[in-house]
């Protein structure tokens, strides 16, 4: 279990990570909202917008596991030095 957890800590941070470098590489050019703009421009920003938030959910599921990691390991320790 503890291996599984460990996996997909480093897997969603990885995913975190990647995701970031690719918005940054491939949508540097989208600004904010500008009225009159073409629809190519606005749909560049919801995919930047999309790729932005699915980066930040990886990253917020790695940290979540990684609290789950930390409270498993410390209450089996825990339950170690009880019954020791």
């Amino acid at each position: 279990m503890v291996r599984r957890f460990i996996y997909l800590i480093i897997g969603s941070a990885i995913l975190a990570a990647a995701l970031v470098v690719f918005c940054r590489f491939v949508f540097a050019d989208v600004q904010p909202y500008m009225p009159g703009e073409d629809v190519a421009l606005g749909w560049r920003r919801e995919a930047a917008f999309l790729t932005t938030t699915l980066a930040w959910l990886s990253a917020e599921v790695s940290v979540v596991l990684s609290v789950g990691l930390i409270a498993y390991l410390w209450k089996n320790r825990a339950s170690k030095f009880r019954s020791s």
